[in-house]
């Protein structure tokens, strides 16, 4: 388990990097280690995908995008 937790840590750091340099923003990249961190153990699966749902939902609100309106 703690091996475990030292590979998922590292794999984290690594996304944060590489994320920060692409640009996305600080929020989005603390969401998204959240959520890897979440999804590499088998018991936060559920929690992963309402991260993931959120986030999306999110981005359809931002683009007033609503199921009537929608192309």
């Amino acid at each position: 388990a703690r091996s475990l937790l030292v590979v998922i840590s590292f794999a984290l750091v690594c996304i944060a990097i590489v994320a920060l340099a692409r640009g996305i923003a600080l929020g989005e990249v603390l969401l998204l280690s959240v959520a890897v961190a979440i999804a590499a153990m088998p018991a936060g699966l559920p929690a992963a995908v309402t991260v993931v749902l959120a986030i999306g939902m999110e981005r359809i609100v931002a683009n007033r995008c609503w199921a009537a309106a929608c192309p």
